[in-house]
């Protein structure tokens, strides 16, 4: 966000943040699904008051609902761009199958409470906002073809790699290994991540293997490894600088994610520009970047196999992976965050131009 938002100020834009910090949410944690979006509400029509209009206002899906609502009956309210780091309905059916078929055990509110409390908000958002913006093509598409929305609706902007990880020399050697950077949860593919790593560490021995930004303690992590792997695992919880980050990557030759739903991840694109060779699983926003054998390696969700297959060849092909980690570290150079801000400058333009709009400029 605040990427993006360089740029449009670069431009002779304004751009004002409402986070935690801004919303001074007074209610319990488990009521502010619902006291935050009339809290946002609220800041807006002061905003106005106080002389600062905008043109626009964005909401992340979740949130978007009563502004949405609202607007329907207050036409003073700005037009509204909800944005999606991938949708969430999707998200929910996605993780459902994949539990069922790791037979993951899911709570009743893990499967229903969650579409009671929050899906419904999120469908009633995307379905009344004056502009989606989603962060990969799947989602665009489901948009258009499960739920009808106009394509002009919609506009996809991706992530970027920006700082330091584009100023690596181009074709420079990582390191070697392999590295899973993301939190430790099933939705990153977690159940999957661990007989992959189990694999290569007994295959491989000696390999360096990190976990890193994963938010969990080393006991929590190493919990779900055989004995015999642990000590080959080295777990990083937390990195507070792109400094550090990029020190992380540049230690290692591969770069491991297989996540069941992304919008697209951050650390992905950040691992490419910095050299190294991807293994994801086909789908969302890693589909929209990596192109199969030429820039990375996909496999399917849920795929251990192929998944294991992919790093184990690379790990045998030096050379394959020294190529698919230049193709990936040029690739990252055109995924920028002044793109990212060019489409969504087009998204904010739409939704202020739509016709509903226009009687408002």
């Amino acid at each position: 966000m605040h990427a993006t938002s360089e740029h449009l100020v670069a431009r002779g834009h304004s751009v004002d943040f409402l986070f935690r910090e801004q919303l001074q949410l007074q209610s319990p944690a488990r009521f502010r699904r619902f006291s935050a979006p009339v809290r946002i509400i609220q800041l807006v029509r002061r905003a106005a008051r106080e002389g600062r209009c905008y043109d626009a206002v964005e909401i992340h899906e979740p949130l978007a609902a009563a502004y949405a609502a609202v607007r329907r009956f207050d036409s003073t309210l700005p037009p509204l761009v909800v944005i999606s780091h991938g949708v969430e309905s999707r998200a929910h059916s996605e993780m459902i199958r994949y539990a069922a078929a790791k037979r993951i055990p899911m709570t009743l509110k893990q499967k229903y409470g969650y579409r009671l409390t929050t899906l419904w908000q999120s469908d009633f958002a995307l379905r009344h906002a004056d502009h989606v913006i989603v962060l990969n093509d799947e989602d665009r598409e489901h948009l258009i073809s499960n739920r009808r929305f106009k394509a002009d609706r919609i506009t996809v902007i991706h992530s970027a790699a920006g700082g330091p990880f584009l100023q690596c020399p181009p074709g420079a050697s990582p390191g070697a290994g392999v590295i899973f950077m993301a939190s430790w949860l099933d939705r990153k593919g977690v159940p999957d991540a661990i007989p992959v790593l189990t694999r290569v560490i007994r295959e491989f021995p000696g390999l360096p293997v990190t976990i890193a930004g994963c938010g969990a303690s080393e006991e929590v992590v190493l919990a779900g490894f055989p004995l015999d792997c642990r000590a080959s695992i080295r777990v990083v919880p937390r990195i507070l600088t792109d400094d550090d980050l990029l020190h992380e990557y540049r230690r290692h030759a591969i770069y491991l994610l297989p996540s069941v739903f992304e919008g697209q991840p951050l650390t992905m694109l950040e691992a490419a520009a910095s050299g190294l060779a991807l293994v994801c699983t086909d789908t969302c926003g890693m589909k929209d970047f990596i192109r199969h054998g030429e820039n990375g390696l996909l496999a399917a969700v849920g795929d251990q196999v192929g998944l294991g297959d992919a790093v184990t060849r690379l790990l045998r092909d030096p050379s394959l992976t020294a190529r698919l980690g230049r193709e990936a570290q040029f690739d990252a150079g055109e995924f920028t965050w002044e793109r990212s801000a060019d489409r969504y400058l087009a998204g904010v333009t739409s939704a202020i131009q739509s016709p509903a709009n226009r009687e408002n400029l």
